[in-house]
């Protein structure tokens, strides 16, 4: 244990606090009496000022103290239940301390709280419950209960929400706030029918109600029944309050269903009628924004809703994301993994692949998500969804049930998915490269897919062959003819075409089948600047030679030149369905396509080309040619920087 609380510890030192937070969770899950971890998990958790977790984990460190460290335990209670705008939590916590510490240094502060609160407490207390039968000390009793309900359900307890809030229903059956966050538990828990149950039970006492209105949108949505959850958004809709939360419920139920114009108009609504937004409802307008263009917007957006709630990790992910560059970004997406999955789903994935997934081969996992879906029918209709709207974690989650089950309907998605402009670009590379390498026959007959890279659409050549060194066979020729053969192309190596062009034509005289001297002798003619010969002896070995390779690309890139683009790419086409290339036609091959993708202005798909015959043959000095010629110079020399900064980083 003091291993592993180490090792979360050393996370929130370098910065890492969520990822320190989460570790820490884990732990206190094992150990939920240990002193050391609770503080540690405290300590993080003020730092990242998530208060929920820390006014949850401060409630199970108190029984655990006496004195002077249960005094301050309190005393954070008090602190956090006031950030958290639980005031009936607070009070119960401060007047806990003064009668438990009437000696503490914080007496009069603690008692001035209660004093205050007290008073205003009773009156809301008066105005909700009015003449209910109890007296003044179970109505703040009550009252406490209804603020822990509210607590539990925020913070994503939803076992413990509901066990209080079913004995509060018991003696105050109607409380319509009780309801929602039930209902809300409930559905957390995966008790989806129960939950739609309870509210609408709200919605019969209140047909007006915007929480169960929302709510109602959520449920549906999740669950596929996208109907009913656009006629409850348009119920919601209509709502006109001035209790600042009705917006913050209609931005909530617009993101679900995608509506990025809605979401952005109800932000502007609560703009207009209120200085101070909820910060949930600044992440879900940045998200609007950026998603309809507006990208200036969404940073400010993402800034302010961080300046207010440091913890909300949503528009902290988003936020951390500025820097980056566009195709690495996974924004902008409005809801994380656990919005998506009720608490539940990670039981029902334990249930069905157990906890050694590894020794159950893909047979095995692909039977265990098979029955997995057949409890969670809908489950693949949200999957467009999440791929478009969900963030990487989600995203990520897809594509690997997509790659285990691989019907033609989710192979179908996953493809649709790595033509979007969602998520990053290795996420939609990973997805194209799965269906290239498993499902080749879905690729369009060029091989070329329209994508997006770096924020803009392009067209990629999904490689498709082998690239071998092996010399290739050349049957029907000499072994004379070839060494001379050879000796002319160490001849056009070292530029001595004026020397190579007589044993070319020696070649072709005694060897007229012996395709590879007519493309050297072009290379020769081209060399010396004898373009219509070359032109005209290219075109011959091509109509002679139709399947040879390099006379094929030697007309394409002239093709190229003259702006002849349709002609060149059809003569490319076919040398797109090989099977197998030698390096060097691999190499000739590459050459044609970034000349055609920049003549018809498309630098990322050379780009592209360049990757890949870079991954192929790193060494090739061409490589930085075509570098420089598909982003200039200036690319290049940032590059440099950056590499010689990084250097004198490391002095």
């Amino acid at each position: 244990m003091m291993r592993e609380l180490s090792a979360a510890m050393e996370l929130f030192e370098d910065g890492n606090t969520t990822s320190a937070r989460n570790q820490l969770l884990h732990l206190a899950d094992q150990q939920p009496r240990s002193k050391a971890v609770l503080y540690a998990l405290l300590e993080v958790s003020s730092a990242m000022q998530d208060w929920h977790t820390f006014a949850y984990y401060s409630e199970q460190l108190l029984p655990l103290e006496r004195g002077e460290d249960r005094e301050e335990t309190l005393n954070n209670l008090v602190f956090a239940f006031i950030q958290l705008l639980q005031p009936a939590l607070a009070w119960q916590y401060a007047h806990e301390l003064l009668i438990q510490h009437p000696d503490s240094e914080l007496k009069e502060q603690v008692r001035s709280l209660v004093e205050t609160a007290e008073p205003l407490l009773w009156q809301e207390i008066e105005e909700t419950m009015g003449d209910t039968g109890f007296n003044r000390e179970e109505k703040f009793e009550l009252r406490i209960m209804h603020d822990r309900v509210r607590f539990l359900t925020e913070a994503g307890h939803a076992a413990e929400a509901i066990g209080v809030a079913e004995q509060l229903l018991e003696k105050i059956p109607t409380m319509l706030p009780i309801l929602n966050n039930l209902s809300l538990s409930q559905f957390m828990l995966g008790n989806v029918d129960q939950a739609i149950a309870t509210a609408q039970k709200v919605l019969d006492q209140d047909p007006e109600n915007f929480h169960a209105l929302g709510n109602l949108v959520r449920y549906h949505f999740l669950t596929a029944q996208f109907d009913p959850a656009q006629a409850y958004a348009q119920q919601l809709q209509q709502i006109e309050s001035d209790t600042p939360d009705v917006e913050m419920k209609q931005a909530e139920a617009f993101a679900f269903l995608g509506d990025d114009e809605k979401v952005w108009a109800v932000y502007e609504k609560a703009k207009a009628k209120a200085a101070d937004l909820n910060p949930v409802l600044l992440h879900l307008a940045a998200v609007a924004s950026y998603r309809l263009g507006n990208e200036k917007t969404a940073w400010q957006l993402w800034q302010q809703a961080v300046k207010q709630q440091p913890s909300l990790e949503m528009a902290q992910q988003s936020l951390a994301e500025k820097r980056l560059p566009v195709g690495k970004r996974t924004i902008a997406w409005y809801w994380p993994f656990h919005y998506w999955f009720p608490q539940d789903f990670r039981q029902l994935m334990e249930r069905h692949l157990g906890r050694n997934v590894q020794r159950m081969g893909k047979k095995g996992v692909e039977r265990a998500m098979t029955s997995l879906l057949a409890e969670r029918p809908y489950l693949t209709q949200l999957f467009p969804h999440i791929l478009e709207r969900g963030n990487r974690q989600a995203r990520e989650f897809v594509l690997h049930f997509i790659r285990v089950v691989e019907t033609p309907e989710l192979l179908q998605l996953l493809y649709d998915f790595a033509q979007s402009p969602h998520g990053s670009d290795d996420l939609r590379l990973e997805a194209i490269q799965f269906i290239s390498q498993h499902h080749p026959a879905m690729l369009p007959e060029d091989k070329q897919v329209p994508m997006w890279i770096n924020g803009r659409q392009t067209e990629l050549f999904m490689l498709g062959f082998e690239i071998t060194n092996e010399p290739e066979l050349v049957e029907g020729v000499s072994e004379a003819i070839l060494d001379k053969y050879e000796v002319t192309y160490e001849l056009l190596m070292e530029d001595k075409v004026v020397e190579a062009e007589p044993l070319l034509h020696e070649i072709i005289a005694e060897a007229p089948e012996f395709y590879s001297a007519y493309n050297q002798l072009a290379v020769v003619y081209e060399k010396q600047g004898r373009r219509q010969e070359a032109r005209k002896l290219v075109e011959e070995t091509h109509e002679r030679f139709p399947d040879y390779l390099f006379a094929r690309v030697a007309l394409a890139r002239m093709k190229i030149q003259e702006k002849r683009i349709e002609e060149a790419r059809d003569l490319l086409k076919p040398m797109l369905m090989l099977p197998r290339l030698h390096i060097s036609e691999f190499r000739a091959l590459a050459r044609a396509q970034m000349d055609l993708a920049l003549a018809n202005n498309q630098p990322e798909s050379a780009r592209a080309w360049l990757k890949m015959w870079q991954q192929v043959e790193e060494d090739n000095p061409e490589i930085t040619e075509w570098a420089m010629r598909i982003d200039g110079p200036g690319q290049l020399l940032a590059g440099l920087q950056n590499l010689i900064g990084r250097g004198r980083n490391r002095r």
